[in-house]
Parts: C-alpha cells; structure tokens; sequence
C-alpha cells in the first residue's frame, strides 16, 4: 500500500520549484508509488507571489512560512527540501538537524570552512537522514558507466580526466550568481557535481591532496558597478546585452547586469587536480564561455585495458579497447530525457524511498567532502599552493 509524505520546502526559488513540478509531482503520479503532498514552504518573497507559484504547481494548500522554526513547530513533516540561497545551506540544514527531519539539501552544503565545520557537528545524527543533491551520480548514464568499469574491463585504473563546459552560463554573470560572496563562486556551484561524481565512479576513493587554478580574462571590464543592460548605452553592440542574447535564441538567459562590470563575479574557467591515498590522480576542467554545440560533461576513465568515456549532452558511452581493434558505443538517449540526465527523477526516487526507511544514496558526509574539495580547490587557485585534504 502507498503511503502519503508531508514535505515542506524552505526557499521555494527555481531549483526547489523545478524539483518539485517535475520530479516529485511527476513521481507522485505514478501509481502504487509512495506519494508526497506540499504542506508548506519557508520563503521570504511576497506572499501573494508565492501563492501563484503554489496554485501553478498545485500546492494550493501550502501553508507560507517567513520563519523556518516556526514551519518545524506548526507541521508534521515527514521530510524537508532545502532550496535556499547557498550562503544558507549550511544554517537551515543545522536547523533541521534539531527536529531530525529527513532532508534533501541543494548543493554546495557549504561555502566557507566555517559553515563546513559547523555541519560536520550533525553527521553522527543526520549524514544517513540526509541527501545531498547530486543527480549525477544517480543519473542513468553514470550508473551504466559504473557497472561496465566495476566488471574489470578496463583493468588497473590509471587516471579520469572531467570536462564540464557549460552553454547555459550567463546567469554567472548576468544575475544574482555573479556574487560570488553569496555562492561561495563557480568551484562550489560546478564542480562540487563534478568532483563527486568522481569519487562516485572510482568507488568512493581518499583524496589526499588537491591543487587548481583559474582564469579570468573574459567577463571581466570597466563598466561602472551595478550597471543594468536596459540602462547601457552600448545596449545594441554588446554581444552580452539581454537585446542580443535573445537573438541568438537564449532568451532564458537573459539577464539584468552587466557582464563587464567592475562587479561582476566569478571565474571564467577553472582546472583542477586532485591526488588520492592510492596514488592516482583526476583531472577536471570547467569553462563557462562555451556555448549551444560546444557544451560537453562528462568523463573519461583510462585503464591499462582500455578506455572508457561518458558524455551528458550525448547520453552516450564509449569504450575503446586498447589490445584490440574493437569500440562500443552505447547511447541510452531513451533513458536520460529528464532533467540532469534523469538524475533529477532518480535523485527523487531515491529521497522518497529514504523516507520510507532506505539508504541515502549521497549522504552528508558525501557533500561534506566534496565541498571540502571545492573550498580546498579555491583557496589553492587563490594563493598557488597545493593544499592538504584532512
């Protein structure tokens, strides 16, 4: 028999709304499935903006919240989704960790080792009761990539080398992203994914060592502070202006700051290295200028038998056989339709499943670690050092 889970959502924006309209409500549909019913959320907005929101994805019963502790006290709450800016992750999540509330918490789960150090102090009590939002390594395509790898077939594992180049990043520029003070920057906005789906493949490894670097030399310029595209004089030159972003059909890219302001946050592309205890070593590279076709995530895992690579825009797997004249290709487009590469409906099966008494597929303690990953890459791209992992 299915059962009915009251879930509250605390910071109803984007992320947390498309969880909600197309995943949970989606899972819910599905019958015999467990289902989950939206009985509040917890945001600061308007309430007669929230209230839209809700009526559109069919929560008009939700409760609105200013307060979080005060959602926690007046509901019974079978689970919570924490969708809040990054900068509070780490509070609501220590908030939550009181009423002992299973939770699903959006990545990064911190931005500064403060934060991190403070959420270590709730693993004993909540590292199973939480998932950590990290769809790739429940994405089909990642789970296919693992089985193959886990047979043996590439033999003795010599490296993994990441790619991420993002198409859709203007936003890191354009809007409230580009603080990177509120994000923690693009580190822990990327490749806290990428990093863990890393150590996701490769088995759960130890990192023993990391060291990256950054560059900036695109979105950066003399624009005054603050500066708005409607109010720019170069409105209708700028290749960046909402005006022509929209013509080259990224209308959902358009956004409200100037690209090349003195404000404007955030690297423009990033590398990184890390070590683990057994000797081997990843490579990982991020760039956010890329754009439309050039957009490409994925890895590429080089045994001594062959090599074995996956590609999220693709939906594809490769395996090169080096002893051999032979290469599979394995496209499972069918499988990977949905959003993050069906990570997004897996990562909600998985947290409905977790509050019905299973195990948490990315526990705490997995986004702990990799944002100690991203808070170590970033202080390594800042001062040019090689920084230990504890």
């Amino acid at each position: 028999m299915s059962k009915m889970y009251n879930i509250g959502i605390i910071g109803f924006g984007r992320r947390a709304k498309d969880i909600w309209e197309k995943s949970v409500m989606p899972y819910s549909e599905v019958a015999g499935n467990d289902k989950c019913r939206l009985v509040a959320i917890v945001d600061v907005r308007p309430e007669d903006e929230l209230r839209a929101e809700l009526e559109a994805c069919g929560a008009t019963d939700a409760r609105i919240y200013r307060d979080p502790a005060e959602m926690y006290e007046n509901e019974k709450l079978d689970g919570v989704i924490i969708g809040t800016r990054c900068s509070l992750h780490t509070k609501m999540a220590l908030i939550n960790a009181r009423y002992g509330i299973p939770v699903l918490l959006e990545k990064p789960v911190s931005t500064t080792d403060e934060d991190l150090t403070a959420l270590e102090g709730i693993l004993d009590t909540m590292d199973e009761k939480t998932l950590i939002s990290f769809p790739l390594r429940v994405a089909p395509l990642a789970i296919r990539a693992k089985e193959i790898i886990d047979t043996g077939v590439l033999g003795k594992i010599s490296q993994v080398q990441g790619i991420n180049n993002v198409p859709y990043a203007r936003g890191y520029y354009h809007k409230w992203y580009r603080d990177d003070k509120e994000t923690g920057g693009l580190f822990l906005q990327k490749s806290t994914h990428d990093l863990d789906l890393i150590q996701f493949i490769l088995n759960e490894p130890r990192p023993v060592m990391i060291s990256a670097t950054e560059t900036k030399n695109i979105f950066l310029g003399d624009m005054p502070a603050g500066l708005k595209c409607k109010d720019c004089e170069k409105r209708g030159e700028c290749p960046e202006s909402d005006i022509n972003v929209a013509s080259y059909g990224d209308r959902y890219q358009i956004g409200e700051f100037c690209a090349f302001a003195v404000d404007t946050g955030n690297h423009d592309s990033a590398s990184v290295i890390v070590k683990y205890a057994d000797g081997m070593h990843a490579v990982y590279s991020q760039n956010f200028v890329a754009r439309k076709a050039a957009g490409r995530r994925g890895l590429r895992i080089i045994g001594y038998n062959a090599t074995l690579e996956f590609e999220f825009n693709s939906n594809c797997i490769d395996i090169f056989y080096h002893n051999e004249n032979k290469t599979e290709h394995i496209d499972m487009t069918d499988l990977c339709k949905h959003s993050h590469g069906g990570g997004d409906l897996k990562m909600i099966d998985s947290y409905v499943k977790m509050l019905g008494g299973a195990r948490s597929p990315a526990p705490l303690s997995y986004g702990i670690l990799s944002a100690k990953l991203c808070l170590a890459a970033r202080r390594s791209a800042e001062e040019n050092v090689f920084v230990k992992i504890d």
